[in-house]
């Protein structure tokens, strides 16, 4: 039986905490309010004032930013984490998992990245990430770091009530976007957990995609007309490159959803 600690157990860790409970684990979450997932262990603490963890074989970093501002990122990913990474004995032989972003890569040509790609983000998001890359690499004795690319799922399906809702729009330009289902996410999780290597990995899926081909592909699905739009999304303009997950599946990591199709038909028939 191992010893689970989940640092911030949001949409992901909420997932995360449900396999291992049903697997037998004991499971702790760290955060400032009560997670409503049986079995699970509640430290209801904020993350930059918490004087003690539990003995556990596994802590999971998954603390987000409230807001996307430097303020915001500043605490959860450089404040909060210089914090728990002191709490964690010399003696401790725990891996750590941090949750890291592809927008520590500030590539917006096309281009295709990998772990071992130049990382100069164009965002303050991206830069406050790698600091916090650095302190877990100098601070944890074994972890692993996750670049996450979108994360999407069971209600977290903002394209999918778009296009159903009729205020998809086209960009005006391709753009490339990385994603990853819920379900892999978990999977990649616990699947480097068991990997005793300090390593950073990339979490995408096989198939970088463009956007505006998986807005048609849900309009043909949903028989919805996709509008042509004359502005790039906020959230798009930093997105324009194709990272590769190579890396993971030679481990021997298989996914469930290896591209957008089969991800977005595992949760459309509910707007069917």
């Amino acid at each position: 039986m191992a010893n689970i600690l989940i640092v911030g157990c949001g949409y992901v860790g909420c997932e995360l905490a449900k396999v291992y409970i049903n697997k037998g684990d004991q499971v702790w979450a760290l955060q400032r309010h009560s997670v409503a997932v049986l079995g699970v262990n509640n430290i209801i603490a904020d993350a930059m004032t918490v004087d003690s963890l539990p003995n556990v074989d596994v802590i999971f970093y998954m603390i987000a930013a409230d807001k996307h501002e430097r303020t915001s990122y500043e605490k959860a990913y450089l404040h909060c984490l210089e914090n728990i990474l002191q709490l964690i004995p010399l003696s401790s032989h725990a891996q750590f998992v941090f949750i890291s972003s592809t927008a520590v890569y500030g590539q917006q040509h096309g281009e295709w990245v990998d772990e071992t790609s130049e990382t100069r983000p164009n965002d303050f998001s991206g830069k406050i990430l790698l600091e916090a890359e650095s302190l877990v690499r100098n601070k944890a004795k074994s972890y692993a770091i996750v670049r996450f690319g979108g994360i999407y799922g069971p209600n977290r399906d903002r394209m999918i009530r778009l296009v159903k809702e009729g205020n998809a729009q086209t960009c005006p330009q391709e753009i490339y976007t990385n994603r990853i289902h819920l379900a892999d996410c978990v999977g990649i999780l616990q699947f480097i957990a068991g990997i005793r290597k300090n390593e950073i990995y990339l979490g995408v899926d096989n198939a970088p995609a463009l956007y505006n081909e998986i807005l048609r592909w849900l309009g043909k699905i949903l028989n919805k007309e996709i509008k042509a739009g004359d502005e790039i999304p906020a959230r798009l303009k930093l997105s324009q490159k194709r990272c590769l997950n190579s890396k993971i599946r030679q481990l021997g990591y298989h996914f469930i959803h290896p591209n957008y199709e089969s991800g977005y038909l595992s949760i459309i028939n509910n707007y069917i």
